[in-house]
């Protein structure tokens, strides 16, 4: 433990875990910053100082597998995108407000033989299932030469194979890695290449067990609907100012605007209206207001928990009474109102930034004759399913277009490569919602018996 004082205007705390060296200079593990904006809140009404935790905070730096080679010790220090997962810490803040006689006097103190928390106050440990189908690669750079290409998702320790278990996978199939395929070229085209996947689409399947933070995700994902949402309303409010239509059109859709911003429903209703339930019982959930103001025994949230959804509410209801305002649609003024409204879809964004994870975040890496080259990381938040329109990820079920990054510090140039495109369906949830991978999926698969089976490497496309 550490005990200290903040410096005047700070805005972040940076943690550094080291390996101590006798002889050598200390080497950085792993490094992240905790902003302070997201631990405390300055207004009067919702007010409190920097808290922090219990919890756990993931450690992301270098590639695992130690080398002499130091190039890329700078991801470890917060110098460009880590690119792998390498533990987490256990850790918490508290502040309390100093007199100004016992100010100078103060001084940082290390303090030893702190006790390990309570168990109880953990959520329960959940089976979180990660699942992966790649539709199609392209774009593979020359660079890579005529190696074999395979792909490895990883969501914290789980999935992530060290060189001994990449090079021993070609005899002990793993269901975090997908066989080795040839490249082959695009239409006789000498710089880019292919996957023959076009039957046959490679599957990833990794299983990892951690506490239940579900709720911390259901709130991010809350809000990131209710930003998406609104941009999407204010696009249309802007094209509506374009096409030159009345006062009255305008009023009615600011209208709708301003009834969302009132009511921030979790999105059910549109599920049922599509007919898109995946086979539950159709139901509506509780509206974001109802959710931050509910309380279970069940869940177990700490002082940082609670506090975040008393200040979210004050934010809400700040913006509630804003767009209550009588707003003026004189021409002049029409396009000011969509500057304020993209402003509130922004706010609810960034208010979905949670300091406190819920789960190591996903990478997806590219693996050239057992060599990591190319990868490409996700938020949890966003690949995670729920049956709650509002509380599942963005792009949770969904087949999204990525393009393989190169590891890189900021004080390296950036690579011309494209590496790769992929184009990959992903799916995270519990274990009880594992029936429910395949209903997502686009039609025309031939689809597989559950629970999937560890050595099932592809699903066949007859579509």
């Amino acid at each position: 433990m550490i005990v200290g004082r903040f410096p005047p205007l700070v805005r972040t705390i940076k943690i550094a875990l080291k390996d101590r060296a006798a002889v050598q200079k200390d080497r950085i593990i792993s490094s992240f910053l905790i902003d302070l904006f997201l631990i405390s809140e300055s207004n009067p009404s919702a007010g409190f100082l920097p808290t922090f935790g219990p919890t756990w905070m993931f450690l992301y730096g270098s590639p695992r597998e130690y080398t002499i080679n130091t190039d890329q010790d700078s991801l470890s220090q917060g110098m460009g995108e880590a690119v792998c997962y390498k533990g987490r810490i256990l850790m918490a803040i508290e502040c309390h407000p100093v007199t100004a006689e016992n100010t100078p006097s103060m001084n940082i103190q290390k303090e030893t033989g702190i006790q390990f928390p309570e168990a109880n106050i953990f959520p329960m440990k959940r089976t979180f299932v990660l699942f992966g189908c790649i539709y199609d690669v392209s774009m593979i750079d020359k660079s890579f030469g005529s190696s074999t290409i395979s792909f490895e998702l990883s969501i914290g320790p789980s999935g992530y194979l060290n060189a001994q278990q990449l090079a021993s996978a070609i005899h002990n199939p793993v269901s975090s890695l997908t066989r080795a395929y040839p490249r082959i070229s695009i239409d006789n085209n000498k710089d880019y290449f292919r996957l023959p996947i076009d039957l046959q689409k490679p599957i990833l399947l990794t299983k990892y067990i951690f506490h239940d933070y579900i709720y911390r995700m259901t709130i991010s994902n809350r809000l990131k609907h209710v930003s998406e949402y609104l941009y999407k309303q204010v696009r249309e409010f802007e094209s509506k100012i374009n096409s030159k239509v009345s006062n009255e059109i305008l009023i009615e859709e600011y209208r709708k605007i301003e009834n969302y911003i009132h009511t921030l429903p979790c999105g059910c209703v549109e599920e049922i209206k599509d007919g898109d339930t995946l086979g539950s019982t159709p139901m509506v959930h509780p509206t974001l207001y109802e959710l931050l103001n509910s309380s279970s025994p069940t869940i177990k949230m700490n002082q940082l928990d609670i506090k975040r959804h008393k200040k979210l509410l004050h934010n809400i209801q700040s913006i509630r009474t804003w767009i209550s305002k009588e707003v003026d649609f004189d021409e002049s003024k029409r396009y000011e109102i969509v500057k304020d409204l993209n402003k509130m879809a922004r706010a609810f964004r960034q208010m979905a930034t949670d300091a406190q994870p819920s789960l190591p975040d996903i990478f997806l890496w590219m693996i050239c004759d057992s060599k990591r080259v190319a990868y490409a990381r996700f938020q949890p938040e966003d690949l995670f399913f729920n049956l709650c329109r509002g509380e599942k990820g963005l792009n949770s079920g969904r087949v999204q277009t990525i393009f393989l990054k190169t590891p890189r510090s900021t004080d390296k140039p950036l690579s011309k490569s494209t590496n790769a495109r992929v184009q990959i369906y992903l799916w995270l949830g519990i274990e009880e919602y594992e029936p429910l991978i395949f209903k997502q999926l686009p039609a025309g698969f031939d689809m597989p018996p559950l629970p999937l089976n560890p050595q099932m490497k592809f699903i066949r496309y007859n579509g």
